[in-house]
């Protein structure tokens, strides 16, 4: 039966690989007169057609006479997939063999694998047979694929693309020395390197920035002889009145040096005072019996306005107000006396007690439910707490209570222990509600509510009619009258 199946696959004809055009060829593929056997294309010989019963079992016939014809090197090479160097295996008709599979073109070189395979060159590789030094460098490489390197940089006095892109080159070459594009020369800074002007000399930087050692001058540049000089720096913004505005050569900073002792220094508009320069700063002169507070003029013994408690007291002070202590005035207060200027302020005598601004009696209360009074003696400035026991300054005119002080402000109220206080008014104990005979005042269970009579209590309405849970009720649950 296998060499039935075999038969059946290689056909009876025998084995032919003739398809130049087509050399391999995958299972599915169909094509007359041609069977797809190991890869490749085998003919089959129209004769061959149906030769086989595949419907009898022939596993004891003896293997059809077949012919298999070998691969070329090519197609053997290629059935291997390799394309190089020398390789060895099993071709389609199952002979081993040792074949040459071919060298590789440059770039490509035979890889371990027997194909031909481009390998990269490196970086340094890659500048080198550009012959690039510098910068970023984009070109082909040896496998013609477009890569950017960076060939490196210049040495310090050289310019990268100075005569050809990405090549190291001299700007200036002077004295011997390869001098970098821009450079000024250490011996004057009025000569720069400028390889357009002159490659092999100075050229002068005429309207170039400089730096001329002198602190005192700004914007320095250089002039067309070759020379660094800079304006005088501008001190003006430190003038004043009696000050002028200098550079100290030192270090450079604008400073404010005093106009001539005793230069006038203007009319300062006031009548009290006459102007001069005095150690840098313009002081006035001021008239007897005046004082200049806050460049004003006031009279000495003048008052500061609505505030009587100070004063214009020349002996004291002629450039500040003075204490007026002693002279009566008025705090503004109503609950103090005998109010006097004292340090500057109006001081009365309190009477009772001023809390938050609010003039309160001695011995009056916060509220009518605290305990909270005024008690000038402990502390004039807010409420005191009574003492734990002192009846509430406030009771509220019940016969069977009475209202105390807890001792933190809190007052609290304390019922007579035979009675209730309810709705308002006091009930004696045992007393039934008049409107629910089944309730009544017990003091022991609630001093605040009627409480539910016993169970099975009577109440009005027969023998039949007895209270169950607070409700008058007969037996059989029916309200009674």
């Amino acid at each position: 039966m296998r060499q039935w199946l075999l038969g059946l696959v290689l056909v009876m004809s025998g084995c032919n690989y003739d398809a130049p055009s087509e050399i391999t060829c995958a299972a599915a593929d169909s094509r007359a007169g041609f069977a797809c056997v190991g890869g490749y294309w085998v003919t089959t010989g129209a004769s061959d057609t149906g030769l086989l019963d595949m419907t009898s079992d022939q596993s004891n016939d003896a293997a059809p006479d077949t012919t298999c014809t070998s691969p070329t090197p090519a197609q053997f090479c290629a059935s291997l997939g390799n394309n190089c160097g020398t390789v060895s295996g099993t071709d389609a008709c199952g002979d081993a063999r040792t074949e040459n599979c071919g060298t590789c073109v440059a770039p490509d070189t035979c890889q371990a694998d027997n194909t031909c395979t481009c390998n990269p060159e490196d970086d340094d590789a890659f500048c080198a047979r550009l012959g690039k030094d510098c910068d970023d460098t984009t070109a082909a490489d040896n496998c013609g694929a477009t890569r950017t390197v960076n060939c490196g940089t210049c040495d310090v006095d050289e310019t990268c693309g100075e005569q050809a892109p990405n090549v190291c080159g001299c700007p200036c070459a002077i004295d011997g020395t390869c001098v970098a594009e821009g450079l000024r020369n250490p011996a004057n800074q009025c000569e720069v390197c400028d390889s357009a002007a002159n490659p092999t000399g100075w050229t002068l930087a005429a309207g170039a920035s400089c730096d001329d050692q002198d602190q005192c001058t700004v914007t320095d540049v250089c002039d067309a002889a070759g020379v660094c000089a800079g304006a005088a720096k501008d001190c003006s913004a430190q003038d004043g009145v009696c000050k002028i505005g200098q550079c100290d050569a030192a270090n450079g900073n604008c400073i404010a040096a005093n106009k001539p002792e005793q230069t006038v220094c203007g009319d300062d508009g006031l009548a009290c005072t006459s102007d001069v320069c005095v150690a840098g700063v313009c002081e006035s002169s001021l008239a007897a019996n005046t004082c200049l507070i806050s460049g004003t003029c006031v009279a000495a013994n003048a008052t500061r306005g609505s505030n009587v408690c100070e004063k214009c007291a020349p002996a004291t002070s002629t450039t500040a107000w003075s204490p007026n202590n002693g002279v009566s005035c008025d705090d503004g207060v109503s609950c103090t006396t005998g109010d006097v200027c004292a340090n500057r302020s109006c001081v009365g005598t309190l009477v009772g007690c001023n809390i938050v601004n609010v003039c309160v009696a001695e011995g009056a209360a916060r509220d009518a439910n605290s305990c909270f009074v005024c008690n000038s003696a402990t502390n004039a400035t807010t409420y005191t707490p009574l003492t734990a026991g002192s009846a509430c300054p406030v009771q509220d005119g019940l016969a069977c209570t009475s209202q105390l002080c807890a001792g933190d402000g809190s007052c609290s109220t304390f019922i007579a222990a035979t009675h209730c206080v309810i709705d308002g008014a006091c009930v004696l104990g045992a007393t039934l509600n008049p409107a629910n005979p089944c309730q009544l005042c017990a003091p022991l269970v609630s001093q605040s509510a009627w409480t539910n009579a016993i169970d099975l209590s009577l109440c009005p309405g027969g023998a039949t009619c007895a209270c169950r849970s607070g409700i008058c009720q007969k037996s059989n649950g029916m309200s009674c009258p």
